[in-house]
């Protein structure tokens, strides 16, 4: 049961890294077509989300390691 509760944390944690990535660069393609960018260059909240999505990513997948050398041992 352990497991699987980890393995549900592991594809959350990228799954929500990839939508934020995504939604950062859906961002900045449209508010660079509409000539805003100067908002989004001004703003903190873009440049943290896309900082967050990473170590999102980062953390799962570190996470994953560290538990399949756990279980290998």
């Amino acid at each position: 049961m352990k497991n699987t509760y980890s393995r549900i944390l592991y594809v959350t944690l990228f799954c929500l890294g990839w939508i934020g990535i995504l939604w950062s660069i859906w961002t900045f393609c449209s508010r660079s077509y509409l000539g805003e960018i100067e908002m989004i260059m001004e703003d903190p909240s873009f440049f943290s989300n896309l900082c967050v999505s990473f170590v999102s990513i980062a953390m799962a997948v570190l996470l994953e390691r560290t538990a399949k050398e756990k279980t290998d041992r």
